[in-house]
């Protein structure tokens, strides 16, 4: 339940494509149960977002695999295959060169094209923009916390160059005046230490912020808050391990 939890966070908002991957052959009763499951977790609307990859091409012996999958003669194949508009596809798993890239286009481009019927949406359900509220969540406070400590570090930092400056000041007060230029070559030394420092600070800084979501990802709080909030749907995967 975790990894399932784990994979509704790090695909939120929500998926574009649902590509299901089946070995041609019989409809198996697992893989029946397994698109079953698809559909508990994901709801109805899924199969919106759904295509089917079926591997081992090279078992058509040229055939068109709607013509395949109609001679398998399946009622739930059949019902599935109209519920996601037909949309379907074959690899061989052992194609090589333009054979690979061809099917890659192939799959690629039935993606485009379902994204564009959908309007560009992507797949959502309330598990999504529950998981996507509490994403936003996350990566506010951290955003907030990493803008706390950019600005403590800056303050550290010129503070200390102040303190620098102003025992430099007291110094040259003490020895006279032939060593003014001395001292400024000291305090140009400190200020650009300074400036290199805030922008190390700020680089840092803009490195974070560019892993906020990745960062958000991890947190194990926001998965157990969805396994939680919709334990109703997850306890059906409890009851598929005990059959």
């Amino acid at each position: 339940m975790v990894e399932i939890g784990r994979c509704v966070v790090v695909s939120s908002p929500g998926p574009h494509a649902i590509v299901l991957v089946m070995q041609l052959g019989r409809f198996t009763e697992e893989e029946k149960n397994t698109i079953k499951r698809v559909q508990d977790i994901f709801g109805e609307k899924a199969m919106q977002y759904m295509i089917f990859l079926f591997t081992r091409k090279d078992d058509l012996d040229g055939q068109p695999l709607n013509d395949y999958l109609k001679s398998l003669k399946d009622k739930d194949l059949q019902i599935l295959m109209e519920k996601c508009r037909n949309r379907c596809c074959a690899f061989n798993n052992k194609a090589e060169g333009k054979e690979k890239e061809a099917q890659i286009s192939e799959l690629i481009a039935m993606i485009d094209k379902m994204v564009h019927q959908n309007g560009g949406s992507h797949y959502t359900n309330t598990m999504y923009e529950y998981a996507q509220k509490k994403l936003q969540d996350k990566i506010e406070t951290l955003r907030e916390l990493y803008e706390e400590e950019r600005e403590k570090k800056k303050r550290k930092v010129e503070s200390e160059y102040e303190e620098k400056c102003k025992n430099i000041d007291q110094e040259q007060k003490k020895e006279g005046s032939d060593d003014e230029i001395t001292s400024e070559q000291q305090k140009e030394a400190l200020r650009q230490k300074l400036e290199k420092d805030l922008e190390e600070i700020n680089t840092h800084y803009q490195t974070q912020l560019h892993e906020l979501r990745r960062k958000a990802d991890e947190d194990v709080n926001i998965i157990k808050a969805i396994l939680k909030k919709f334990s109703k749907v997850f306890s059906k995967i409890k009851g598929w391990r005990q059959q």
